[in-house]
């Protein structure tokens, strides 16, 4: 029987038989909540979507940008159950739905806050349901999501986000694949993380130290 040669980008679907290349969540949302709370704030939100397998036999699976928020915000003591908003996906749309119920439910003047979002695509229809009731960002509520996609530097205002980078990760994807070819007998299963980068904009400026 051959052996099936092959490398995941993304994901990895089962990380003890397949090599995959993916972007390391965990780093960037404990940046983001490190990033929150070096200016002093104290409550902080989750935005999020339900993760589906799109096969005949749909599933639901678990979010890891989920548990790594909740873990670490309860591990420097700023998370609050009532602050996680899950939507049914990842879209716009969802998104909005969110942003509507957040401010119907608890009016965020007055209270520092931050959310990190899940997604740009959740992270613009927050921000259409906070715009659409006057609510000012970052002067209200500061922004950090996750993906850097190309509407994210033109949304009003724009998306502070971690880019992650496709490129570098197609990049190692076939180096280790040349690996496995050249060496199929030694090649064990591995996953390797990229950092993304947090690509400040207005929903979180960058502080210039003068």
């Amino acid at each position: 029987m051959k052996k099936i040669i092959c490398v995941f980008i993304d994901s990895n679907p089962n990380p003890g038989v397949f090599t995959s290349v993916q972007p390391n969540l965990e780093f960037a949302i404990t940046k983001a909540l490190n990033e929150f709370k070096s200016r002093d704030f104290k409550r902080i939100g989750f935005i999020g979507g339900n993760l589906w397998n799109q096969g005949n036999n749909a599933f639901q699976f678990e979010d890891l940008r989920r548990r790594y928020f909740e873990s670490y915000a309860k591990e420097i003591g700023v998370y609050n159950n009532e602050d996680v908003h899950i939507g049914s996906d990842f879209s716009a749309i969802s998104g909005y739905q969110i942003g509507k119920e957040i401010l119907q439910k608890d009016s965020i003047f007055g209270t520092p806050r931050a959310f990190l979002i899940g997604s740009d695509s959740l992270a613009i229809g927050v921000l259409r349901a906070f715009n659409d009731n006057n609510i000012s960002i970052p002067d209200a509520a500061a922004f950090i999501s996750i993906n850097d996609i190309e509407i994210a530097k033109f949304s009003s205002p724009s998306l502070t986000t971690f880019r992650i980078n496709i490129s570098e990760m197609v990049d190692e994807a076939l180096n280790l694949l040349y690996q496995m070819i050249n060496n199929p007998n030694n090649a064990s299963p591995e996953v390797v993380l990229k950092a993304p980068e947090l690509i400040y904009r207005e929903t979180f400026p960058k502080i210039i130290n003068n």
